[in-house]
């Protein structure tokens, strides 16, 4: 079944002056490939200027160019890819990625000196399915008759939760970095593309079928305070007054600010 698609999308920096957008974004209208990045941030030297661009930065856009060349090349029969060819998409994504550390970053610390890596979540729609894979925290929500659902699953709720308990802990970052992230062992470990092979355990998919009327959202989680609260606003608004709503709720002081990025596919 054909259907109209009506898209939107935009990235917001943060408000830390010196740190640049390490979001990225990438829609491919002609083969309805959607993509958002999210650079996972290094620590910052005590007395100097945060990278720009930033390996973090970097990443991210390689993660979107990356995965949606590879779904478009893998797709010639111009269909809808399968679930298998978006999974593929990002384990590209990382290997690309770790080709610009075995370059840039060849001897990492973990803190400062941390592996550039990204987080994300690739999506196609094609008639009436919506087909993703994602890893990390980056956000897929479905909003359905007013309703919003949320079909990714945070993947960095537990360690999160760590850190906030062990705040204080001398060399935190760095031992997380190390010893936790893309480590399937661990039971607080969670997956980000720097390279490493391990990361292909925490690449999820799935599918949707579509109706008319559905919207379908994805974000970097600068967004998650506002798509986890105000679903009137996620159904109708626009990208630019989803993104305001979120300034409005930092300026509140009720959360810090991240880079804030989204695409909105409205199904005719």
């Amino acid at each position: 079944m054909s259907r109209t698609i009506v898209v939107q999308h935009l990235t917001h920096k943060n408000s830390i002056s010196d740190k640049p957008n390490e979001d990225a974004v990438l829609v491919d209208l002609k083969n309805n490939i959607y993509a958002v990045a999210d650079g996972v941030s290094r620590l910052r030297k005590a007395a100097g200027a945060y990278p720009d661009p930033s390996p973090a930065s970097q990443a991210a856009k390689l993660l979107v160019t990356q995965a949606t060349q590879f779904v478009a090349n893998s797709n010639s029969k111009n269909s809808t890819p399968t679930i298998v060819e978006l999974e593929n998409a990002l384990q590209s994504a990382n290997s690309r990625i770790g080709r610009f550390n075995e370059v840039e970053i060849p001897n990492p610390d973990f803190g400062i000196n941390d592996y550039a890596g990204a987080v994300g979540i690739v999506a196609s729609v094609y008639g009436n399915t919506l087909r993703y894979a994602y890893v990390g925290d980056c956000v897929g929500i479905l909003v359905r008759a007013g309703t919003s659902t949320c079909f990714s699953k945070n993947q960095t709720e537990k360690i999160e939760a760590y850190i906030r308990t062990h705040k204080g802990t001398p060399n935190l970052e760095q031992t997380i970095r190390r010893e936790i992230r893309n480590n399937p062992s661990h039971a607080l470990s969670w997956g980000v593309l720097t390279g490493e092979e391990k990361v292909h355990a925490y690449i999820k998919s799935g599918e949707i079928l579509l109706n008319s009327g559905d919207r379908v959202i994805l974000c970097s989680d600068g967004l998650l305070g506002v798509v986890s609260e105000y679903s009137p606003l996620l159904a109708n608004g626009t990208a630019e007054q989803i993104v305001e709503a979120m300034l409005k709720l930092e300026a509140s002081g009720s959360c810090s600010s991240d880079d804030k990025t989204l695409v909105l596919i409205d199904i005719g």
